[in-house]
């Protein structure tokens, strides 16, 4: 079975890059939004979100 790109497989779960973003972009200042799963060993093992802001941000609020 074949997994859409914006989707993942992490820890037995399946997470949607795209729903990050979402969230990501939802929040105030934030003016761009990537998110990407990094792979080991063709497995993803972390999922990294690139984020563009005008302004600066608490990144607590990120986390």
């Amino acid at each position: 079975m074949s997994i859409p790109f914006n989707q993942i497989k992490l820890n037995g779960y399946r997470i949607e890059l795209d729903e990050i973003n979402e969230k990501i972009l939802s929040m105030e200042g934030i003016n761009e939004a990537r998110t990407i799963g990094l792979k080991r060993n063709e497995k993803v093992v972390r999922i990294v979100s690139l984020v563009q802001s005008a302004k600066t941000i608490d990144v607590t609020k990120l986390k």
